[in-house]
C-alpha cells in the first residue's frame, strides 16, 4: 500500500509506502496541519478541516492527498470540508520540493 502525495505547485508527485510512515503528527485544536515522517522524506500538509484525512492516514485508507491548485479546480464553497492549501515535501539531503 502506498500514499500518493501530489504537489501541483512544484509539479512533483511522491509515492510513499505506508509501512515506511514512521509518524503522523497533527494539530489537535483545529486539524490545520499534518506532519508525516517517512523514510527519507518529511511531508507537511496545511489546510483546514483535515481530521478526516488524519483518520484515513491512520487506517491506511487514504489513496492520495493533493494540494489545491486554482489552475485545475474551483475552490470548494463548503468551508466545513477538508481543504489542503499546501503540501511541502522535503527529501532529506535535497532542497524543498
Amino acid at each position: 500500500l502506498r500514499l500518493d502525495v501530489r504537489c501541483p505547485s512544484s509539479d512533483m508527485g511522491h509515492s510513499c509506502p505506508y509501512n515506511y510512515i514512521a509518524n503522523i503528527t497533527y494539530k489537535l485544536s483545529d486539524y490545520s496541519v499534518i506532519f508525516l515522517t517517512v523514510s527519507g522524506v518529511t511531508v507537511t500538509i496545511t489546510g483546514r478541516n483535515l481530521r478526516s484525512i488524519v483518520e484515513a492516514l491512520k487506517l491506511h485508507t487514504c489513496e492520495f492527498i493533493q494540494e489545491y491548485s486554482p489552475d485545475e479546480f474551483i475552490e470548494p464553497s463548503d468551508r466545513k470540508k477538508p481543504f489542503i492549501s499546501n503540501i511541502a515535501v522535503v527529501i532529506i539531503g535535497r532542497k524543498e520540493t
